[in-house]
């Protein structure tokens, strides 16, 4: 079968390139990788990234003859180059190895989700090769369904065996643990919440599949039941939410009688949850209900107030795409919230741009289909699952698990293959395969303008990006001598610290040390974290300090002034409580372990993005005026010697 944009004399059929790619997601479990790319080394990450080195190639290849530009393609280069923005803004900003690292790691993964879309849009150009990809994540869902059912009734950890050789184990996630006493199944995704975010996007494409179906092949519906049977034992809001998505939609395309058929079996299961597992059903509805209560909630409440201080810094940009580490900040438990901190309000709204503009493009080509329902739901069925991936996204930092990102690009992937055949009606038509005109002088003109503003910007912001220094020590509590008192058998002081590092964290301190010149600076508690507005807490009663300023003279200054307002702040407390002078707790005399180094911008890193961005403007505004009236040159001769107009 000839491949969309490669020579037509080199056939062979994509699907399996797709099929391979799922199955390194879900055979592969993402904590295991090739140790020198970290988190990025997944098999499937890089399995996506020679994809997109691939249809590189390919469409630089097919100069004369290229297949024409898909909503999904105008959408995608709007969130590289708003992902490139933000990540050249982190490279300009002073970053930590870790968060430099951790955005390098970001790039590759970006670039591999961008080769399966891409590589999905421009191969899938039949009907039949689209509804055998949809067929293939049907059949993703309903493999980590059984799973899910066979690691709940078994308790076997598919993760622990799934180890290929020559992988490295990355983390500790991943396998079974409990919530309310029940085990939460995850099949191999990292976390229940990806199983069930998974579970989720594929299910109306089942769905789908399964209303379709003749009585003879009523083993179409065995997919959808699994996969719904499986979201409860996630014991997660997320698969209450997924498995309410799927049957909203199933309700919608069903026919009347299917539609009694499912109430029923709705009405069975329902009775047979609460009699094999009673207290699950009740679990569930209590985390919806009782969230108020529910830690987690409480949690993304407190993440709502750090997120808004955190994009008010830098509104437009953000602090630099993937540099928002969970271990050094918080875990976030919103993609749209991560991405706002890290690329700011440009990328917040390319992102909801690539959503909205998914779903509406599913919704458009479905409605153009006039004649064939299966053409249709199909379409619908698209629409539907990108929609509760949005939704879903809302609940968990989703482009952070390779798994749930990987079904999101071929999702989108699929829009786009979709959408084209739908408006084009036919692979090879006119329309797709017509010459590239040359460009006319004002449109030249206008191309060259943008990529000079673009470099014109990035030269301004690195001129004025300046490096930063951080002085970081530790504070040693001394407990009070023992001697005849009620305190001879105290070996220990519990609480002092964790109790300072609020006092020091709270607004009235932090006008005081403003008003000192100190505005930048953290406490750590143990091995807690000295990033800003962290949740990376530790325990016990050593204390760290770090001070950031623009000298290592002013930080190790900083970080004094910062710990004798400890001082301060500790005998305070203690005075207003009348503890004797030879009962109080004290601090020891001066920092130790004072360390000051320098937090630099990455200016290579910075100028390597620029003119990355720069490529992509230039090359979508070619893009663009090729297939503009008034923009060309001349107009070119159709293969069918049809003037192109």
């Amino acid at each position: 079968m000839t491949v969309g944009f490669l020579p037509r004399v080199r056939t062979f059929e994509p699907l399996v390139v797709f099929q391979a790619y799922m199955a390194l997601m879900v055979f592969s479990p993402s904590i295991y990788v090739i140790e020198p790319l970290g988190a990025a080394g997944t098999p499937a990450t890089v399995f996506g990234v020679l994809l997109l080195v691939l249809w590189l190639v390919g469409r630089a290849t097919s100069l004369r003859s290229q297949l024409g530009l898909t909503p999904m393609h105008w959408l995608i280069v709007a969130f590289v180059v708003a992902m490139l923005i933000g990540f050249c803004a982190g490279m300009l900003r002073p970053t930590n190895a870790i968060e430099f690292s951790s955005s390098l790691r970001g790039l590759i993964t970006l670039a591999s989700g961008v080769g399966v879309i891409l590589f999905a849009i421009d191969t899938m150009v039949t009907p039949e090769q689209i509804s055998a990809l949809l067929n293939s994540l049907v059949a993703v869902g309903t493999v980590l369904a059984v799973m899910g059912l066979v690691q709940f009734t078994t308790g076997f950890d598919f993760v622990q065996v799934l180890h290929l050789p020559g992988l490295t184990q990355n983390s500790d996630y991943g396998g079974l643990y409990e919530r309310s006493g029940f085990a939460r199944v995850s099949g191999t995704a990292v976390h229940s919440i990806e199983f069930a975010f998974v579970i989720g996007a594929v299910l109306p494409l089942a769905a789908h599949l399964a209303v379709q179906s003749s009585r003879a092949h009523w083993w179409k519906w065995l997919p959808f039941l699994l996969m719904l049977v499986s979201l409860p034992l996630t014991v997660a809001r997320s698969g209450a939410v997924a498995m309410l998505i799927g049957l909203i939609f199933v309700g919608a395309i069903a026919t009347g009688k299917q539609r009694w058929a499912l109430l029923i079996a709705a009405v069975i299961a329902a009775l047979a949850f609460r009699a094999v597992l009673p207290g699950l059903l009740g679990t569930i509805r209590s985390l919806i209900f009782g969230a108020a209560e529910d830690n987690s909630i409480t949690g993304r409440l407190e993440d709502l107030r750090a997120v808004t201080a955190f994009v008010a810094e830098s509104p437009w940009v953000g602090r630099g795409f993937g540099t928002f580490v969970p271990e050094l900040y918080r875990t976030l438990d919103n993609q749209f919230m991560a991405t706002a901190i890290e690329t700011g309000l440009i990328g917040i709204a390319a992102l909801l741009a690539l959503f909205v503009g998914g779903i509406v493009s599913a919704i458009v080509a479905a409605w153009n289909v006039r004649d064939d329902r299966v053409q249709r739901t199909r379409g619908l069925a698209l629409a539907a699952g990108l929609f509760a991936t949005f939704v879903l996204s809302f609940t968990f930092d989703s482009f952070g698990f390779p798994m749930a990102f990987g079904i999101q690009c071929l999702m989108f992937g699929a829009v786009g293959a979709f959408w084209r055949f739908q408006r084009s009606g036919s692979p090879d038509s006119a329309e797709d395969r017509r010459p590239l005109a040359r460009l006319s002088p004002r449109w030249t003109t206008a191309v060259v303008t943008v990529v000079l503003a673009v470099f014109a910007i990035g030269a301004l912001a690195t001129r004025t990006a300046r490096p930063s220094f951080e002085a970081t020590g530790t504070i040693v509590f001394l407990a009070p001598p023992a001697g005849p008192n009620k305190y001879d058998d105290k070996v220990d002081i519990p609480g002092v610290s964790e109790l300072l590092g609020v006092i020091m964290a709270s607004p009235d301190v932090r006008f005081g040390l403003a008003e000192e010149s100190v505005a930048d600076y953290a406490i750590a508690v143990g091995d807690g974290s000295l990033g800003p507005r962290t949740d990376v807490v530790g325990s016990g009663e050593l204390m760290r300090i770090a001070a950031r300023s623009a000298s290592g003279e002013d930080a190790l200054r900083d970080a004094g002034v910062v710990r004798r307002e400890l001082g301060d702040q500790l005998d305070l407390i203690q005075n207003n409580r009348g503890i004797p002078s030879e009962l109080k707790v004290r601090l020891d005399g001066s920092l130790a372990n004072i360390e000051v180094y320098q937090r630099p911008i990455r200016v290579s890193a910075a100028a390597a993005g620029t003119v990355t961005v720069a490529l992509i403007c230039a090359a979508a505004l070619v893009a663009a005026g090729r297939r503009l009236p008034g923009w060309r040159l001349r107009r070119a001769t159709s293969p069918e010697g049809v003037m192109d107009k």
